[in-house]
């Protein structure tokens, strides 16, 4: 008869696992703990991490200098400073040691860089940024209370035309409603004659009032021009 030994389990080892990097990792740091620690920015939030430490700029992480991965991407330049992520949009970031980089083919690319910089061996500091989902999952039932809001696109949408009214008959110049616009007319796409010149109709408002007229486009030097006049009534 076999005897049933019970097993236990701590409730950190129960943890879902949210990215390969976490395996690889022998410090992890998530948006709950930053919001906790209250870091300035990233640098300090490497700096108070056990076996990273900071000379002339540059990140070591357990005896190796660090590149850099944000979402998947290798950071550039790498080995040359903390790159600029703001701390309230970091997800998680996670400190691999150089032993479990091996994956990240980093022999690889450090035969690519200049012979200057090359270095048999880096750790590697994974920085995952938030994308809303955590504030969901933390139960928050307004996203913006947590300084971020999560946008849902609509899909596909046919381009709109800027609305102009049309006072073609008696009935629409005699309408009771007042016309109270403040942009009279927007083209995107005006044509111009090979003189340079081009024609555009439309209706005022009734509240009357200078007109200001501002033209951007693209010369045939590829140079970015703008034109503003403004037409005073008398």
């Amino acid at each position: 008869m076999t005897e049933e030994i019970p097993s236990h389990a701590s409730q950190e080892s129960l943890k879902p696992i949210e990215n390969p990097y976490q395996v690889l990792a022998r410090k992890s740091v998530d948006y709950r703990e930053i919001e906790k620690g209250y870091y300035a920015d990233l640098k300090e939030l490497l700096m108070r991490q056990h076996g990273v430490h900071i000379r002339n700029n540059e990140v070591y992480a357990y005896g190796n200098p660090a590149r850099y991965m944000i979402d998947g991407t290798f950071w550039m330049p790498f080995g040359e400073k903390v790159p600029f992520v703001p701390v309230e949009m970091i997800k998680r970031v996670d400190i691999i040691p150089a032993v479990n980089t091996t994956l990240f083919g980093i022999n690889r690319m450090n035969r690519s860089l200049p012979k200057r910089i090359q270095i048999n061996s880096w750790s590697v500091i994974a920085i995952t940024t938030k994308d809303g989902s955590e504030l969901l999952r933390s139960g928050y039932r307004d996203p913006d209370q947590q300084y971020m809001q999560v946008v849902r696109p609509q899909g596909f949408q046919t381009p709109a035309e800027f609305y102009s009214p049309k006072y073609e008959t008696a009935r629409q110049r005699n309408a009771p409603e007042q016309d109270l616009r403040t942009t009279l007319y927007w083209n995107s796409a005006l044509e111009i004659s090979p003189e340079g010149r081009a024609e555009i109709e439309f209706y005022t408002a009734d509240e009357p009032a200078d007109y200001s007229i501002r033209i951007e486009g693209i010369l045939h030097n590829e140079k970015y021009s703008i034109l503003h006049r403004t037409i005073k009534l008398e």
